[in-house]
């Protein structure tokens, strides 16, 4: 294969490559403590965040695990554990008890507002200011691509190999 495919796209890739294995490398020693000995992972954090940050809105927990990206096994449970530490709270509508809904509780919200200010100022403000040059419209290209890309590199479910005929030997 020609060693050119990215073409213009090679810094860009590069980028994206080098954000993704830092962020691996940080989600793996990422901790927060919300209590005497207790400590929350990446992802739980990235619960609390999406629910504080929608909580206006309802959608049902395979859809957030999907916008995620985390596995519906594993995000049940953290949010159950979540509840558990009192930032979660389960609801049902009325009329429909299959489905389940998810709202932030008090404690959530005031510990995400209490946690985010340094996080924001330290990477995102800076990383916001860079996208101050590109329109509305480029950032949602830009976004969409990105999207893209995250779709077309999810894992696949491989072919399971032959079973094996297995011939004694003497």
């Amino acid at each position: 294969m020609d060693n050119e495919w990215m073409g213009r796209y090679r810094p860009l890739v590069a980028a994206l490559v080098r954000h993704v294995n830092v962020i691996s490398k940080l989600n793996e020693e990422f901790c927060i403590q919300i209590g005497d000995g207790v400590f929350i992972d990446r992802p739980s954090w990235q619960i609390i965040e999406y629910f504080v940050e929608h909580s206006d809105n309802t959608y049902n927990m395979i859809d957030i695990s999907t916008k995620l990206g985390i596995p519906q096994s594993s995000f049940s449970k953290k949010v159950k554990q979540l509840k558990e530490y009192g930032f979660l709270d389960r609801f049902i509508a009325e009329g429909n008890k299959k489905e389940i809904f998810i709202r932030p509780t008090e404690k959530a919200i005031h510990f995400y507002r209490q946690n985010t200010s340094d996080h924001v100022s330290k990477h995102f403000l800076p990383f916001f200011e860079k996208l101050d040059r590109f329109s509305d419209e480029e950032i949602a290209v830009m976004t969409e691509a990105i999207e893209n890309l995250t779709d077309n590199c999810k894992a696949k479910e491989q072919p399971k190999p032959p079973k094996m005929k297995y011939i004694k030997l003497d």
